[in-house]
């Protein structure tokens, strides 16, 4: 996404920002409700209140990509005041848990801390959909062209990386613990075999080109980018 609007926003030149190594590969932002809204998908979120994900603009792009596809009038929902788009993830719990809105847009552990409530599910996961290129590394045209060895010694690095990680669920989950204070453990080591088994994390570093599409696509018409060239935005495979 950053690359893209890079590029949208600037001439081509050396300073541009190109991409290389995959790391997340597909949307981690699942959508939760109240069981009794599971039936409906995402037909029912043309009538439901729906809060999303504030801190960053992507997952909220990709959503609108998704209900387009779905034939739902995103416009119409908008207008109507039914989505909240000014809440952090933390508060958008709350607001679940409260029954201030009906549905929400969450990544993980968020996810995993409300499914420990039997009367929430995930109502749409977005990682179903295929790949949708979230994360790579980010460097310009000009240091690829310079330091393209030490780029290909942390790809390699990365490679064996995600070897490990889908792998260990259990041992990332004790290794973040620090990080997640509040959470229990229990709930980290869920939160983890979740990304692990949707193919969050990708398992290996080159860049899927139906992932960059999907992004594309999702950017382009939702009118935060005017086009993409994906020839330029990820730089020629690295030797790993």
């Amino acid at each position: 996404m950053r690359i893209m609007k890079d590029h949208d926003a600037t001439p081509w030149s050396e300073q541009s920002l190109v991409g290389f190594c995959e790391v997340v590969g597909r949307d981690p932002f699942a959508l939760v409700s109240r069981r009794s809204r599971l039936g409906s998908g995402l037909s029912g979120l043309s009538e439901a209140r729906l809060g999303v994900a504030s801190e960053v603009p992507t997952p909220w792009l990709c959503l609108q990509e998704d209900l387009r596809l779905q034939g739902i009038d995103l416009r119409s929902m908008c207008e109507a005041g039914s989505v909240e788009q000014s809440l952090t993830q933390a508060e958008l719990l709350t607001a679940l848990r409260k029954g201030e809105t009906d549905v929400v847009q969450l990544f993980e552990p968020y996810v995993s801390e409300a499914l420990r409530d039997p009367q929430f599910a995930v109502m749409y996961d977005p990682a179903r959909r295929g790949p949708t290129t979230y994360t790579v590394f980010i460097t310009t045209c000009a240091q690829m062209s310079v330091r393209q060895k030490e780029f290909a010694a942390l790809t390699r690095a990365m490679a064996r990386t995600q070897e490990w990680l889908h792998s260990h669920p259990d041992a990332i989950a004790e290794r973040c613990a620090a990080y997640f204070p509040d959470i229990p453990a229990e709930t980290l080591r869920a939160a983890v075999h979740r990304y692990i088994s949707a193919g969050i994390w990708s398992s290996k570093p080159a860049v899927q080109q139906a992932g960059l599409c999907r992004l594309r696509d999702s950017l382009v018409n939702g009118r935060f980018v005017k086009s993409a060239d994906l020839a330029r935005v990820i730089a020629p495979t690295l030797i790993v």
